[in-house]
């Protein structure tokens, strides 16, 4: 058993509840009751239903930007994020944006489609390509003369006006919307952007429900081209927004994430520019000392180069002096030498042929011997070869027995019914075993 203090406890159960997946971005259905509208813009109020009740807040950044103030009895869909309020320890949700309850069924197709998507690997980060840093070429995919297009156009001039746009104009409410948005992406897929932008302004769930459609998920998520979402105002998302691979919270957003600003980019060039100056006097510099430095070292070993070239060519003269008298030497040594060679090898080669004609005689008389020696051998050897052949054994009515090419030696080796072949001198009899005897039995 583990004893521990409220507030420890408090805290634990507030990690766990925080730390819980399925306790994010939750949609909650229910009633308002108790709403107070509190001076600092903050809202706290209970959303029930017939057998719950659970305290909310939302705080004055989200509420500032709800369509309504809603009061007690409203119908509604809050989504939120679960907690624990630590200093009373009760359940709290944490209210990030909240609807009329009318379009409750959207909202249900919303969760559901977003499940099922998630499941499938759809939203997995892995996927997500990245932006390139210096664009050269963009799509935008919006409405025509929207003010979402106005805003990235005005953001993408200010911020990045080298890029080079191509505007593709759809649908971006109704039932033909999504289809034409499908096809849009599909052919701007071909072009090679270096990245397409899906935006359109904010609205209702039902003006933004094209952006909900599961074949343009799937779309979206074939795409070779980086996709750049942004749909609608922060609080809205789609299911655009979550398979896209770079999210923005608006239509001005998206263009923000989408471009690098040019004039952050012409500061890095010029410190760059001017380290890469500042590099290169110094280089320059180092290189002109140590110039300087090999020049006097050359200018000072002047002389004693040249002192040392006189004594290499008096070395020189004296070196060829001596060999030339060396070699003299050595060739009437050489020419004595031949001389004397010349009678040694003359008493070798007359004692040489006395020697071989005396071995050629004695080597012929040897051969002939010992021919004769291995022709009386041989007819012997043959005489013996003929005496125990088996063939002149044969001759006198013996035979050789075989079983499967072997040759039988013993009875052994047969069994009643073995087919054996026997070899005579003339030719080969196939017999059957009709019995087999054994001495010793």
């Amino acid at each position: 058993m583990t004893t521990v203090e409220v507030h420890v406890l408090a805290n634990y159960l507030k990690s766990k509840l925080e730390n819980d997946q399925y306790l994010k971005n939750i949609i909650v259905q229910g009633e308002i009751s108790n709403f107070t509208n509190h001076k600092s813009g903050h809202w706290y109020f209970s959303i029930k239903d017939e057998q719950a009740r659970l305290n909310c807040v939302m705080f004055a950044t989200y509420a500032a930007k709800s369509s309504f103030i809603p009061k007690d009895g409203d119908k509604v869909l809050i989504r939120c994020n679960v907690s624990l309020f630590g200093p009373s320890g009760q359940l709290q949700l944490y209210v990030n944006a909240i609807k009329l309850d009318g379009i409750g069924d959207l909202y249900l197709k919303f969760e559901e489609l977003k499940k099922r998507l998630a499941a499938q690997g759809l939203f997995d980060q892995e996927h997500k390509k990245s932006l390139k840093k210096y664009p050269q070429r963009l799509c935008i995919i919006t409405g025509n003369k929207t003010a979402a297009l106005k805003d990235v156009l005005t953001t993408i001039e200010k911020r990045w006006p080298i890029c080079e746009i191509y505007l593709k104009y759809v649908l971006v409410q109704g039932d033909e919307a999504a289809l034409q948005i499908v096809n849009a992406l599909k052919e701007c897929d071909k072009l090679g952007f270096d990245a397409i932008l899906l935006v359109r302004g904010g609205g209702s769930i039902e003006d933004l429900w094209a952006f909900n459609n599961e074949e343009l998920a799937n779309t979206i998520y074939q795409m070779k081209t980086c996709i750049i979402s942004g749909v609608g105002h922060e609080t809205d998302v789609t299911i655009c927004d979550y398979v896209a691979d770079v999210r923005g919270a608006t239509p001005t957003a998206a263009a923000t994430l989408a471009t690098p600003d040019i004039n952050e980019v012409i500061t890095n060039l010029s410190m760059i520019k001017s380290r890469l100056k500042t590099d290169m006097q110094k280089y320059y510099h180092n290189k002109s000392l140590l110039w300087d430095y090999y020049w006097q070292r050359l200018l000072q070993n002047r002389n004693i180069a040249q002192k040392h070239k006189q004594r290499l060519q008096n070395y020189k003269q004296l070196l060829i002096v001596k060999i030339n008298e060396i070699n003299g030497q050595n060739y009437r040594r050489l020419l004595a030498d031949k001389h004397a060679l010349y009678h040694i090898v003359a008493s070798y080669t007359q004692q040489f042929k006395h020697h071989l004609t005396v071995n050629k005689q004695l080597m012929k008389d040897q051969i002939n011997y010992r021919s004769k020696q291995l022709q009386r051998d041989i007819l012997h050897d043959i005489q013996l070869l003929d005496a125990y052949s088996p063939l002149k054994i044969m001759q006198r009515g013996y035979n050789l027995a075989y079983k499967d090419n072997v040759l039988i030696k013993s009875v052994h080796q047969v069994d009643v019914a073995d087919k054996l072949y026997l070899k005579m001198d003339d030719g080969l009899i196939y017999v059957q075993v009709e019995k087999v005897k054994k001495y010793d039995e």
